[in-house]
């Protein structure tokens, strides 16, 4: 039997590798980024020729990193050990892209498994106990970096009893957007894509650590102002979400609009980035909130 670490994304090349680093602070935070690249985005493969291998995940603890090389190109190359397994693990952190295998895995034709990030959160949940008042980690989802904008996320959701806040990571300019929500009552945690197809429409997906899965439409409202969809989950229970604008665009919308004793749109949205519960009064906003924008 063979073991080796295999990558969840991306297949490159390493040519004219040095020893030496940058300097010795990137040094240091180079390899706090490798061993969470390994945590996060590697599965240790039991058999690797049998195409149902046994995958697990990778202990972040347990992670040693034995040597590092630099190569001309961006690429980083490490050495590393972890659960007694030898490993070689290519990062590009320019490109975010993360191989992982042996250090001569393309001569030896290993097969080369690819894992998706909502794939990886399906089997082992959020990395680093993650919950819904974070957004989806940024090593996973394509979301780090300028131009990138978080907005809150609720969902109605039959079968549970309360309204799931959670975050929804939105690139300006861009149709496609990443989601990430925890179930209620620790039933689990649940991350995916919703992309706008034909403009103001679209489709989006969610698939969570306990086996659920959900898909559906939604409509977006225009720049900045948000987005409502509804759809089904795996059991054919029925879904409706919400999706606030930004910041700019949702203060103008609710300025002056506040009814006496009810909370703003924005308070609401405010408890959801702080991960708090959400009261009765709370739930009616949002649902008002949706009703307005999405019905004919």
């Amino acid at each position: 039997m063979r073991i080796t670490l295999l990558a969840l994304t991306g297949v490159m090349g390493v040519v004219a590798c040095q020893t030496i680093p940058p300097n010795p602070q990137q040094h240091s935070s180079d390899l706090t980024s490798i061993k969470r690249a390994i945590a996060t985005r590697c599965v240790i493969v039991h058999g690797v020729d049998n195409p149902a291998a046994t995958k697990t995940k990778v202990d972040l603890s347990g992670i040693s990193v034995r040597s590092v090389a630099y190569s001309e190109r961006g690429w980083i190359r490490a050495e590393a050990t972890t659960q007694g397994i030898n490993g070689y693990v290519y990062m590009n952190p320019e490109a975010n892209q993360v191989v992982c295998g042996q250090n001569e895995w393309e001569r030896k034709n290993l097969p080369f498994v690819k894992v998706t990030q909502t794939e990886f959160e399906s089997r082992y949940g959020m990395p680093f106990g993650g919950t819904s008042s974070r957004s989806v980690d940024s090593s996973l989802a394509p979301s780090g970096g300028k131009g990138w904008e978080e907005r809150p996320l609720a969902f109605s959701w039959d079968g549970f009893d309360e309204l799931i806040a959670g975050t929804v990571r939105i690139k300006q300019n861009s149709k496609t957007g990443y989601a990430s929500i925890s179930l209620p009552n620790g039933e689990g945690i649940c991350s995916g894509t919703y992309k706008i197809i034909d403009p103001p429409y679209g489709t989006w997906s969610l698939t969570c650590s306990n086996g659920l899965t959900a898909k559906g439409s939604l409509k977006a409202f225009g720049a900045g102002k948000g987005a409502a969809g509804e759809g089904e989950d795996s059991k054919n229970r029925k879904i409706k979400f919400t999706t606030g604008g930004s910041q700019s665009v949702d203060s103008q919308q609710t300025t002056g609009q506040q009814a006496s004793g009810m909370p703003t749109i924005e308070d609401v949205k405010e408890k959801m980035h702080l991960g708090q519960p959400l009261t009765a009064a709370d739930r009616k906003v949002l649902a008002d909130y949706y009703n307005k924008h999405h019905k004919p």
